[in-house]
């Protein structure tokens, strides 16, 4: 089954703070992202602590499409027909964060069980609409 990569997904670090008072009010734990880079000096120079950073990868876009198969090659019960198919992949770690998240928060579940990419620039539709037709043909044959 062919596949296409249309987006990588960035390193980033999601950095942890943890829940603080200062000058007699409370603020509360918040999560921000930063560069992997800028974390890692950020940990070496002591700026961070490593046990509040978490590294991790966006999710990935890519195409997927398999040909049609003739009827005599065709394993038992399988369908002839091509197909094509969209993922979006998230890292074992983004997946684990969301179930944590989801134990503690169930209530935000409907928000976490939608995943995106990045935005996508221009040049990268372009590729996924050049990606898509080109599955898209090897799959059902051609429109025009």
């Amino acid at each position: 089954m062919p596949r296409e990569t249309v987006h990588y997904g960035r390193d980033y670090a999601a950095v942890t703070v943890r829940e603080t008072k200062t000058h007699g009010r409370e603020h509360g734990e918040y999560v921000y992202e930063t560069g992997t880079e800028e974390a890692k000096k950020a940990i070496a120079t002591g700026d961070l602590r490593a046990e509040n950073v978490r590294f991790d990868t966006k999710p990935h876009l890519d195409v997927l499409w398999s040909r049609p198969i003739d009827r005599m090659s065709l394993p038992v019960g399988e369908d002839p027909r091509g197909s094509v198919q969209v993922q979006v992949a998230m890292s074992p770690q983004s997946m684990q964060a969301r179930i944590d998240h989801i134990a503690d928060h169930p209530e935000d579940l409907e928000h976490y069980a939608a995943v995106f990419t990045e935005p996508l620039t221009r040049p990268q539709i372009n590729h996924l609409i050049r990606t898509l037709k080109r599955a898209r043909d090897a799959a059902y044959g051609t429109d025009e």
